[in-house]
């Protein structure tokens, strides 16, 4: 092999490692299973915030459903960057609205968010 070669073969492997190291912080979808489990017979609303650290909402999505017709789980798929989010899910039911704050970390994988808890 001449140097010619191996410095192509060397710029080819720095510039695949630089755009796999690079991708990790490039929005993908990222599954979240919020898990309304028995209270989706009495559930009418479901609101999903995706909040970043700093406070802003990055994505919202909003479901609503005839009484008694919610699933017990339902998934969203933002497409968002590997990182720390809090996630807050509102639940409409019997007329009262319960909104609980979930801190989570993304990561590519599922995530499940019970709202019982």
């Amino acid at each position: 092999m001449n140097r010619k070669t191996i410095a192509r073969a060397l710029l080819v492997i720095g510039a695949v490692g630089t755009a796999w190291m690079l991708s990790r912080d490039w929005p993908h979808e990222q599954p979240i299973v919020i898990r309304l489990d028995d209270r989706a017979g009495q559930t009418e609303r479901l609101a999903v915030r995706i909040v970043s650290p700093n406070g802003d909402t990055l994505r919202e999505t909003r479901f609503q459903y005839a009484k008694g017709a919610a699933p017990r789980a339902v998934d969203v798929r933002p497409s968002l960057a590997n990182g720390s989010y809090a996630v807050e899910v509102e639940v409409e039911s019997n007329g009262s609205v319960q909104t609980r704050t979930h801190h989570v970390t993304l990561q590519g994988s599922r995530v499940t968010i019970y709202t019982s808890r």
